[in-house]
């Protein structure tokens, strides 16, 4: 399969980070993926969508407009900053602009918008149109506490969509807890089928360096690189 989603537990988990610093590995080891991100939220400036920039910038994209078709001022589920701007959104047509994507004959890594049940429509969410679309999906968490409980939801809902799940990775987005607990342990314990990472490191938003060093010695890069070779 050549096509990885990206999604995560919740908003704030570190996808963006994340994915840029696979982007960037797997361009260095000489498998160039197209970056998109469907849908953008909170833009201060359309113009500049902060999240597809730092995809575009990542994997040495030009074409924005291919990266991030749409965009809104909001900050808030998709479905609801496209109401606040009189528009909306439609599974067909956001289906549409991925098999375009896919059409480019690279592989394809989609960025999800928020956390993986966030509603991209009244009727459709996010994980909907994955099973529609019929992605690989590495799912970014939170590492901290109540991940647990929340990524053993969110992994039970890919699941019961038919998701395929290549790979959770543990993110530290924010300073560890008081109380050090492993929870990407944890979890693995929990779920031994499942392909467990991290935590990753924290690093700044600015300097992807360390998390790139990381996605290399965790292995992660060599997996997903496995996935989308064509």
């Amino acid at each position: 399969m050549t096509f990885l989603w990206v999604t995560g537990t919740d908003t704030g988990v570190g996808k963006t980070a994340l994915s840029c610093a696979l982007l960037r590995c797997l361009a260095e080891r000489g498998l160039w993926v197209a970056p998109v991100k469907l849908v953008e939220t909170g833009c201060e400036d359309l113009r500049c969508p902060a999240d597809a920039l730092s995809l575009a910038e990542a994997s040495w994209t030009e074409d924005l407009a291919l990266v991030a078709p749409w965009r809104f001022s909001l900050a808030a589920a998709p479905s609801t900053a496209a109401r606040a701007e009189g528009q909306s959104l439609s599974p067909e047509r956001l289906l549409a602009h991925l098999q375009k994507v896919r059409e480019g004959g690279f592989p394809v890594l989609w960025e999800g918008a928020g956390g993986a049940l966030v509603p991209l429509t009244d009727t459709c969410l996010q994980a909907d149109l994955a099973a529609l679309a019929c992605p690989m999906v590495l799912l970014v968490a939170h590492h901290r506490l109540g991940t647990l409980n929340h990524t053993l939801l969110t992994v039970e809902a890919l699941e019961r969509r038919g998701l395929s799940l290549l790979a959770v990775v543990f993110n530290q987005v924010t300073p560890p807890d008081p109380v050090s607990i492993e929870h990407a342990r944890e979890f693995q314990r929990l779920r031994p089928d499942l392909a467990v990472f991290g935590p990753a490191p924290r690093c700044p938003p600015d300097n992807l360096a360390l998390l790139s060093v990381w996605v290399e010695q965790s292995g992660l890069v060599q997996r997903v690189a496995r996935a989308l070779q064509p």
